[in-house]
């Protein structure tokens, strides 16, 4: 009588692994999703330089900071590319290349700046855009602003090396 119960939980074992496989297999591809990056701009002013990805919807996105190679790294969930050019070679003091590529088995985008110094950053939200700013000259004053204590804004995230 034992092993006749176990033969059909055996069999019901194997069912659901076969629906998991099949929901897996739903999830989003590429030429499904419907947030898209669209552009990748730079812009120098004054001592800043900006980094603008604009979105054709608004967008959740993470952003990690790497020792090496030096950069940061922003990663869009459930999000295509629809940029004309993945890879920007800079020239300037502060960040040596953007590159933006798409996980598809993942379901995301991810864009990499990469840097050749490592400074202070914000990153904030405008409308659809999510803009990079780092400040050039910031390392000289990076511990006279890390010891005054000033509340950052809620709708920034800001790092200091």
């Amino acid at each position: 009588m034992t092993v006749s119960l176990f033969v059909p939980l055996g069999a019901y074992a194997t069912s659901m692994v076969t629906q998991n496989e099949t929901v897996e297999a739903a999830e989003p591809t590429i030429g499904t999703r419907s947030k898209f990056i669209t552009d990748i701009s730079m812009s120098e002013v004054n001592d800043s330089i900006s980094i603008a990805i604009t979105c054709n919807t608004l967008l959740n996105y993470m952003s990690v900071k790497q020792p090496l190679p030096l950069g940061l790294v922003l990663y869009f969930p459930e999000t295509s590319l629809e940029v004309d050019n993945t890879k920007y070679d800079i020239d300037n003091a502060i960040i040596d290349t953007i590159k933006a590529s798409e996980l598809i088995e993942k379901v995301r985008s991810k864009i990499t700046i990469l840097l050749k110094k490592d400074l202070p950053y914000q990153i904030s939200r405008e409308g659809n855009v999510v803009k990079v700013v780092f400040v050039r000259g910031a390392e000289t004053e990076t511990t006279e602003s890390m010891q005054s204590e000033q509340p950052i804004e809620n709708n920034l995230i800001s790092y200091r090396p």
